[in-house]
């Protein structure tokens, strides 16, 4: 602004270096560490973890499921009216 609009050289200006956003590193869990989440959860919490972690449902999914979306024999999940209001099958 002081360069461009208002003509003003300001040479400590140059000096400043933009920030840089923070890199984050991806946290994902060992089987061993999952197994253990999973061994100290008990109930319905347990089953949407295990559902979470065998599938690719997102949470939202996996919380409105029914007993009639799974097919047992087939070893699949219907999942209704998922991302953009389509059905999806998930093994």
């Amino acid at each position: 602004m002081y360069r461009e609009v208002r003509k003003i050289d300001l040479p400590w200006l140059s000096a400043i270096n933009q920030p840089k956003p923070a890199e984050r590193v991806p946290v994902a869990l060992t089987v061993d560490e999952a197994r253990q989440i999973l061994l100290r959860m008990d109930g319905a919490c347990c089953l949407v973890a295990q559902a979470l972690y065998v599938t690719s449902l997102r949470i939202i999914e996996a919380l409105l499921l029914l007993i009639k979306d799974v097919e047992l024999n087939r070893g699949v999940i219907i999942v209704h009216e998922a991302k953009r209001a389509k059905d999806r099958v998930v093994t």
